[in-house]
């Protein structure tokens, strides 16, 4: 169902289910973000102004999910880019820059960006809301010269989704910024951490006051504690991890503060590049000699992994 309705929305007549919307990002919002963060870590340059055109999969707006194509050089033939996937947190999004706030960070001559739009029980990683982002993807692919990975970013709900993905489609995905999310993978029997997945990085984080228990309370460990006992459990393991807390933070980090982080993230992930604030774990220099074609780069077993089994008193709501 899900393939034949892209179809049927990208039909012969793009112009009339696909409509574009021409934008350019506004310099002052860039340079404020720059001054902020010049002491972290700046956005690329080439992010503070640039037009890009948006594709509404449901033809009329982000509520059925939207397609952020910068342009400049699509076409080119050397002009691969990566697709940047922006899942949101429980109840959908609220705005229409899902997607297109990533841009600030991850750049945008290199990049398409994905903001999906899923319902029910997605923080699972798999099922109905797995399928629609992978038939997205192959939608992606064949229309646009892409990578044959995914960078996921998700926030709470999204987080839940974004960081169980990577572990059930490693093949697919190329790094994972997952932040406040209200439950983990591999503790209690909530989903599995994939060995599969040791060549994608990981950041996380976490507010130091977001302490609440997810799910009505139901969630064994609060979204901080679980947090890390999930990056603990990572580092163990041997995978490329960082983990931070925000003081006097609660359950919701602003863009500007996660944006740093979701660009090393991005920049270790796709170049191979080092990240210079020191905070990450695991083997850096055979992470990124890998990238670079001087390793022995560790390739997944294409698979479909079942969805992982959850109580079903922790499905009415995905914090």
């Amino acid at each position: 169902m899900l393939k034949s309705d892209i179809i049927h929305i990208h039909a012969h007549d793009s112009g009339r289910y696909c409509q574009p919307v021409v934008g350019i990002r506004s310099i002052c919002f860039a340079a404020a973000i720059a001054v902020c963060l010049s002491f972290i870590l700046a956005p690329p340059v080439n992010a503070q102004a640039n037009a890009f055109k948006t594709i509404y999969f449901n033809g009329k707006d982000f509520r059925g999910g939207q397609l952020i194509v910068p342009e400049g050089n699509e076409g080119a033939a050397d002009a691969k880019r990566w697709v940047v996937v922006d899942v949101h947190g429980a109840g959908g999004p609220k705005k229409g820059w899902f997607g297109r706030r990533l841009l600030e960070w991850v750049g945008t001559d290199k990049v398409i960006a994905l903001a999906p739009v899923f319902h029910k029980d997605y923080h699972l990683g798999d099922g109905e809301a797995a399928e629609q982002l992978i038939e997205r993807f192959e939608w992606i692919k064949q229309r646009y010269n892409v990578h044959d990975r995914m960078f996921l970013h998700g926030f709470s709900g999204g987080a839940q989704f974004v960081h169980r993905f990577a572990f059930n489609h490693p093949e697919l995905v190329v790094g994972v910024s997952a932040h406040s999310a209200g439950s983990w993978a591999g503790v209690e029997g909530w989903g599995d951490i994939s060995e599969k997945a040791k060549m994608i990085p990981f950041v996380l984080s976490c507010g130091e006051r977001d302490t609440e228990k997810a799910f009505g309370g139901k969630a064994p460990h609060g979204r901080l504690a679980w947090m890390k006992l999930f990056a603990e459990d990572l580092k163990k393991r041997g995978f490329v991890v960082r983990a931070e807390t925000w003081p006097e933070r609660g359950h919701g980090i602003p863009l500007k503060d996660l944006g740093p982080l979701i660009r090393e993230c991005f920049l270790l992930s796709t170049e191979g590049v080092i990240p210079k604030s020191g905070k990450w774990s695991g083997n850096l220099q055979q992470f990124t000699d890998d990238i670079n074609g001087k390793g022995k780069l560790m390739q997944p077993t294409l698979s479909r992994r079942p969805a992982p089994c959850f109580p079903n008193s922790f499905l009415a709501k995905s914090h």
